[in-house]
């Protein structure tokens, strides 16, 4: 069996119908058309259609497929090789969120077909995708989207701090701010938690910025030195591992593209597969879990605290 790879996908949002406006009723009628399609619509050496079509919880997933003229070389001689062109089908991975209508898609470079590449197939999925909702009892002209654009405010990045096994972070606007009363950097001393802090506010009156990166096998979540910056300052950017080890970085601001681990030389999403698929995307895009009891985490301060730390380890 092929080994499970990450692939790139872009997430998009569906402007037209307006999705909050579509019924919950013609939502599930999508999901059913989609589930029993069997065919594929189009001209010879042109045709579309859908393959390995499966639900779980709120997301539908499967695979996109287009057919296009793809050249190539043909001959038993390499001194006497022509061109060739032969029809093949090419297969994307989507993923439709049915409450939010947003739509993830792999992005991938096409190559050597004479008239297809990513933007043209894409543009022939959403047609693909009118047609499923004339069936679900919604006709409309064309569906349309937009690119996904996350702003993720400064709570849910200190959540997704606090929520991941963090190896970098980036923090800016540091300079005058102060721990907050709600990040506990000692416990259960009180006088302690106050002598930190004191200490990391006074270290804030001259640092505008800081990036602080782990030590191999080392948690950030579990630093002093994290802890206060993320608290006092505005998180831009992070470096985790998510529950299989795989390292992502989240930004603050960024045009949505995340990595989804699915072996794409096959026409089914495994059970594994389609879990994972979930799991990213309410850690990237639906922020959902609530951030644990910071005063739960216990650390060691990073370098420039070490001999503080040793003394309170």
């Amino acid at each position: 069996m092929a080994e499970r790879k990450s692939i790139n996908c872009d997430v998009w949002q569906i402007t037209f119908p307006e999705w909050e406006r579509v019924s919950p009723e013609i939502r599930e009628k999508f999901w059913e058309v989609l589930r029993d399609w069997s065919s594929f619509e189009g001209p010879p050496k042109g045709r579309q259609g859908f393959a390995g079509i499966r639900r779980n919880e709120n997301i539908i997933m499967g695979f996109y497929l287009q057919e296009d003229l793809r050249t190539g070389l043909e001959g038993e001689n390499p001194a006497e090789l022509r061109q060739s062109q032969d029809a093949n089908f090419e297969k994307l991975f989507f993923a439709i969120v049915l409450d939010v209508g947003h739509i993830i898609i792999q992005r991938t470079n096409l190559s050597d077909y004479v008239s297809m590449n990513y933007t043209s197939m894409r543009s022939s999925f959403e047609i693909l995708l009118t047609q499923v909702f004339a069936r679900a009892g919604l006709p409309i002209s064309r569906m349309q989207m937009s690119k996904f654009y996350k702003k993720r405010a400064q709570d849910e990045m200190r959540q997704l701090f606090f929520d991941n096994f963090t190896v970098e972070v980036e923090v800016t606007d540091l300079k005058g701010k102060v721990v907050p009363e709600s990040i506990t950097l000692s416990n259960p001393d009180p006088t302690e938690e106050i002598f930190l802090k004191r200490i990391f506010n006074r270290e804030f009156e001259r640092i505008e910025s800081e990036t602080i990166r782990a030590v191999p096998g080392e948690d950030l979540r579990k630093t002093k030195t994290a802890k206060a910056a993320v608290g006092a300052g505005h998180v831009n950017r992070l470096k985790i591992h998510d529950s299989n080890n795989r390292e992502e970085i989240i930004v603050e601001e960024q045009d949505e593209k995340i990595g989804l681990p699915i072996n794409d030389n096959k026409q089914i999403i495994t059970d594994e597969e389609s879990k994972a698929i979930i799991e990213v995307y309410e850690r990237r895009i639906r922020i959902t879990a609530s951030a644990p009891q910071i005063s739960d985490l216990k650390g060691t301060l990073g370098p420039l605290f070490s001999q503080l730390d040793s003394s309170n380890a």
